[in-house]
């Protein structure tokens, strides 16, 4: 018996330390593992589940990656998320604070900027204009595509927040 613990030791140790971090889960309530692929020596094991006991340590914590939906709902914008966009800022940082993705549809340059914009028009559109038409038009330097600044302020020009 002593063996088979020290091997199933072993195995969990083995599948924390070489697991794909991408498809790997964790229940508190069950204190369940989830690991999607484990190398033992030249033996890949797929769908691997552990049964955790003492935790002896944990590493160093990295922030959640936002979800980013494709399309902006009414509920994506605050006039605080606003307040968050920054001079110096990519777009893909305004969609993490948004929650959505600009509209591509709706990026224009000239020869100054690139502006794109965040907006909630498929649904104002698909509720028959019975929800605020919200518009955030960031303007963005062409040549660092970063936003631009104005007096010391992003340049966002916004309606309906």
């Amino acid at each position: 018996m002593n063996y088979l613990n020290k091997r199933f030791m072993h195995l969990a140790t083995v599948c924390l330390l070489s697991a794909t971090a991408m498809a790997d889960s964790y229940d508190p309530a069950t204190n369940r593992l989830t690991i999607d692929s484990v190398q033992v020596g030249s033996t890949i094991y797929s769908g691997v589940v552990v049964t955790v006991g003492n935790v002896i340590s944990l590493g160093t914590q990295k922030p959640a990656v936002p979800v980013v939906t494709a399309a902006c709902l009414n509920s994506n914008f605050t006039l605080a998320q606003v307040n968050n966009i920054k001079a110096g800022m990519t777009a893909e940082q305004i969609n993490a604070i948004f929650g959505c993705a600009f509209d591509p549809r709706k990026t224009s340059r000239n020869s100054l900027y690139v502006s794109r914009q965040w907006t909630n028009s498929d649904e104002y559109i698909a509720s028959g204009g019975k929800i605020p038409l919200i518009i955030v038009n960031v303007s963005f330097d062409l040549v660092s595509d970063t936003v631009l600044q104005a007096g010391g302020r992003p340049l966002i020009v916004t309606s309906g927040i």
